[in-house]
């Protein structure tokens, strides 16, 4: 069966228009705000770096269910082609990892609430489900892409669904790294 495209649609934008406008609703309910004005020179630009990379988990984790959703609608391959795609697995993999946390996170908040789990020590901050999923994501992400590798079902496909995917997937896995590299950074320099 020969490989049928699908090209960018009106559905494909009004589905990511739609993502974005719950990741921007997810980033406004969570009161981020910048906290960059106390520091100076390199220390500065971390902190700065920090709050888009934590600006941009909220996107992503509205982005992974709805790049899975696009990539499943006709016409498209049989599953079986279509599920070894390192895009696909990218946004499944972090798709599960957010819908756990959140779970965890929504299962303390009706039993004992957000500030009692916060001060048990369950939580890091009141509004942290996001910031604390993405070391989860992260590993989940690289160990689905290294299991791909290891059973050798690594087939990139070339379509703009997949590479979106691949995109959305290295960008948590950079988050973290950046976000590692400055906690460093800040250890060294304060």
């Amino acid at each position: 069966m020969p490989e049928q495209r699908r090209n960018f649609a009106l559905l494909d934008a009004m589905i990511l228009t739609a993502a974005t406008a719950v990741g921007l609703a997810l980033m406004r309910s969570s009161g981020r705000t910048f906290p960059v004005i106390g520091y100076q020179g390199l220390l500065r630009y971390v902190a700065l770096g920090f709050e888009a990379i934590w600006i941009s988990w909220y996107f992503l984790v509205a982005w992974g269910p709805s790049l899975l959703i696009l990539r499943l609608l006709p016409p498209r391959q049989r599953l079986k082609k279509v599920l070894p795609e390192p895009g696909i697995v990218a946004c499944s993999a972090a798709t599960l990892a957010v819908t756990l946390q959140a779970t965890y996170f929504l299962t303390l908040a009706g039993t004992i609430g957000v500030a009692a789990a916060s001060s048990r020590g369950f939580l890091a901050q009141p509004n942290s489900m996001i910031d604390e999923c993405g070391t989860r994501v992260v590993f989940s992400i690289l160990g689905a892409w290294l299991a791909l590798i290891l059973v050798g079902q690594w087939c990139p496909v070339r379509n703009w669904m997949d590479r979106l995917g691949r995109i959305v997937g290295i960008a948590w896995i950079a988050g973290y790294l950046f976000v590692r590299g400055g906690m460093i950074l800040f250890a060294v320099y304060k």
